[in-house]
This record gives structure tokens, sequence and C-alpha cells, in this order.
């Protein structure tokens, strides 16, 4: 016979479930949908476009980053001891999203960052963005 788990545990499950789905969804659309139609504008309505698209990202990623990661800790300390050893990987990969960004991409978003704000002139002087 099966026990029932607590309603804690349910609704952990269904919310870490949840934050890590809709965290998946970004980041294949960051990558597969956003990034790609980004690369066909001008250099100036890309970088504005990249600004906004960064700036919305780095209001919703990191909450549902903590959202999932406190799940997947929570429902990985309660479990058994060999379903924790799972848990870990769960609660470091749903976690990995804002150290990357931060540590990994720091420089390029950055010089992106710093780029959004030149206007069409300064830009066709410099370095073109799409390289």
């Amino acid at each position: 016979m099966t026990t029932q788990q607590p309603l804690s545990f349910r609704i952990a499950q269904t919310v870490g479930l949840t934050a890590t789905g809709l965290l998946a969804g970004i980041s294949l659309s960051f990558t597969l949908v956003s990034v790609p139609r980004l690369l066909e504008s001008p250099a100036p309505l890309l970088l504005k476009q990249w600004t906004n698209l960064y700036n919305e990202g780095k209001v919703t990623v990191p909450p549902l980053t903590i959202v999932a990661s406190t799940m997947w800790a929570y429902l990985a300390y309660g479990a058994s001891k060999a379903r924790r050893e799972f848990g870990r990987g769960e609660v470091l990969g749903s976690a990995f999203f804002v150290p990357y960004t931060v540590l990994v991409m720091k420089n390029t978003n950055a010089k992106l960052l710093g780029r959004g704000t030149l206007s069409a002139e300064e830009m066709v002087k410099g370095e073109s963005v799409h390289q």
C-alpha cells in the first residue's frame, strides 16, 4: 500500500515543477525565438530590443529560480536518503540560471547594454553588434 504524501509536499511538487517548466520555457524562448529574431533587426533596434528583453528577464527569472530551487530543496530535505542525492541535482540545476548570467555573461551583457544607449550615428562608427 502506498502512503499519501502530505499536502505540503504535493504543493511543493506542483510549484517546483511549474516554476522549473516556466524557466525552461523562458530559456528556450530566448534561445530559439527571441535571439534569432533580434539578429534580423538593424543594430540600433536590436540593442533596444535586447535591453528590453534583458530587463524583463532580470525581473522574471531570478524570482522563479528562487521559488524552484526552494521547492526542490524542501522536497529533497524531506525525501529518503536515496532520493536526496537526486534532489541536490534538481536544486543546483534550478539555481544555475542566475550565477551563469552574472558570472559568464556579465561582460557580454554589459557591452550590449552599454551600446543600447548609443545613437544610430555613434553605432555606425563602432564595430557591429552582430559579431
